[in-house]
């Protein structure tokens, strides 16, 4: 392993603009200290999403996304 070794989390999104375009940008590009287990990625994007005040957005597209999937599994 490199002596600069520095962990980071990558953050993009991905849409399909009024166009029918494929759209994609990185969000953020975030240091990770800690381990990289799930809760302290999750953490480290929960942060992310805090900061720029989109964390409501997110969790309401997860939520309809994980309706949707259940929906379709039965």
């Amino acid at each position: 392993m490199s002596p600069n070794y520095i962990p980071f989390l990558g953050i993009t999104v991905h849409w399909i603009s009024h166009e029918w375009t494929f759209k994609e940008m990185v969000l953020d590009f975030y240091k990770l200290s800690g381990p990289h287990s799930g809760e302290n990625l999750f953490q480290a994007f929960e942060r992310c999403c805090t900061d720029m005040n989109i964390l409501t957005k997110v969790l309401s597209i997860f939520i309809l996304y994980c309706f949707i999937i259940n929906f379709y599994n039965y």
